[in-house]
């Protein structure tokens, strides 16, 4: 297995039984880790691939756009 499988998987495993209660209670890279970081990575690559000239106002959109991807707990 890979370091990015293992991460993932690592990752994943966090996310499971993670109610509001739960993220309140991660340490803040965790808390990232697991709620915004998987969607801003997608963002971004997305940027990367279009390259618009506005990148911040195209990324807050793809954000906003998408943010519904993201459950409650931080699953997507």
């Amino acid at each position: 297995m890979d370091n990015q499988a293992a991460a993932d998987k690592k990752l994943e495993a966090e996310r499971q039984g993670r109610g509001d209660k739960g993220l309140k209670n991660l340490p803040v890279r965790k808390y990232l880790d697991v709620t915004v970081v998987p969607l801003l990575l997608k963002g971004m690559s997305d940027l990367v691939k279009n390259r618009p000239e506005d990148p911040v106002t195209y990324l807050a959109q793809y954000l906003l756009a998408h943010k519904d991807e993201v459950q409650n707990d931080g699953n997507y």
